[in-house]
């Protein structure tokens, strides 16, 4: 199939999985394929009529209801996104995928006491889910830092980021370091992401408070000068702190 839509024989692409289909009806693969292509081509109704199908086919795999998830999440029929979800978290904790999906999707909507909430859930049944640590980490750094319980949770399961060899990751931890008040290992892991995400306005506003912090006026205000121009065309919800950092420094 993949070699017709490259050759852009679609017409034979379809003719092949209608054959495969015609032997095996309950060929979840070409169902699959089918409705991929039913997708590209606006048929969202067939492409749904056939992912959930493949749920019937399969009611405890998890990839069919993940499959049918992401559907509606493309194509923002986010009610139906929900409920599919829901529907396999019922089924036992190897749906974690799915939740994790809805954290996602619950932190882009602002919505972050959710988002926390589907994290714990996650590193409760799977304590080595550094994904998932490292995400709920950076909301409780973010946006709960007057919490003390999800603040001494992060605490706990932070460390492990700083293991990683993941920017992303160091950036998380060296940030919880910097709020911690402990700013001299906070940089020893924002420094490494910084060299390895140079062009990321938050790591080099994390870095930038965390010099300032140490009173390292230069290099506070080279990071905080750069993260405000890498920022400049997208929100940037730090911007303010820093520019009053700035202010100070200066």
């Amino acid at each position: 199939v993949r070699s017709y839509l490259a050759a852009g024989q679609a017409d034979k692409a379809s003719a092949f999985i209608a054959k495969v289909l015609s032997d095996n009806p309950k060929n979840s693969d070409a169902l699959a394929l089918r409705a991929a292509m039913k997708e590209l081509a606006g048929d969202l109704a067939a492409s749904e009529a056939d992912l959930k199908g493949i749920v019937e086919l399969l009611p405890d795999g998890v990839r069919s209801h993940e499959l049918l998830a992401d559907f509606y999440l493309r194509t923002g029929q986010m009610e139906k996104f929900y409920q599919t979800v829901e529907t396999s978290l019922e089924k036992g904790a190897e749906f974690a995928v799915l939740r994790m999906r809805r954290a996602g999707v619950k932190e882009q909507e602002g919505a972050f006491a959710e988002a926390v909430a589907d994290y714990q859930a996650i590193l409760d049944a799977a304590p080595g889910n550094l994904v998932a640590i490292n995400n709920f980490v950076s909301l409780v750094s973010d946006h709960f830092r007057d919490n003390d319980e999800l603040m001494a949770r992060a605490r706990e399961i932070a460390p492990v980021l700083g293991t990683t060899a993941i920017p992303e990751f160091q950036d998380t931890y060296g940030w919880l370091l910097y709020l911690n008040e402990d700013h001299e290992d906070a940089l020893r892991a924002l420094i490494p992401a910084a060299r390895a995400l140079p062009n990321n306005p938050w790591v080099r506003y994390h870095v930038g408070m965390t010099y300032a912090a140490l009173n390292q006026v230069d290099l506070a205000v080279e990071n905080l000068e750069t993260a405000l121009t890498l920022a400049e065309n997208q929100p940037f919800a730090a911007a303010d702190t820093a520019r009053s950092a700035l202010l100070t420094l200066r």
